[in-house]
């Protein structure tokens, strides 16, 4: 009897310094996406035939406003090796006026302060690799 009170006690304590662990590395689930300050998609490069595409994951993504938007940038066709992918904005930009929306491994850029709620189409480009339009929709 004594051996399940001191099991139980031993889980309890394991429970709490991962739940204390996850917390502190942003890896908690409960109440995911409220007060969000970064939001995060994936450029990927990768060989079809001969030829290397752009894909953006997710194609459309959602901020809100005063967040910050990362781009990670996954290349299986070697561009980065001689050129950075890049992202332009098709009208008018959203990001910060400062940030170089540009990068080898990563694109991280605050949204300006005013930036107005809708739908911004952008270029993602890269060396010869054939550019993608997705869009990031800002959001209340």
């Amino acid at each position: 009897m004594q051996n399940t009170f001191v099991a139980a006690a031993l889980a309890a304590l394991v429970g709490a310094a991962v739940a204390v662990a996850a917390t502190a590395t942003g890896l908690t689930t409960l109440g995911a996406g409220v007060g969000k300050k970064m939001v995060r998609a994936t450029i990927y490069l990768d060989q079809v035939g001969g030829d290397c595409y752009i894909n953006t994951d997710p194609q459309t993504l959602e901020a809100f406003k005063k967040e910050t938007v990362e781009w990670s940038i996954i290349d299986r066709c070697g561009v980065t090796l001689a050129a950075d992918v890049a992202i332009e904005f098709a009208n008018e930009n959203p990001l910060e006026p400062s940030c170089v929306a540009r990068g080898k491994k990563k694109i991280r850029c605050t949204l300006k302060p005013g930036v107005a709620v809708g739908s911004y189409k952008y270029l993602v480009k890269g060396g010869t690799a054939l550019p993608e339009d997705p869009e990031l929709e800002i959001v209340q």
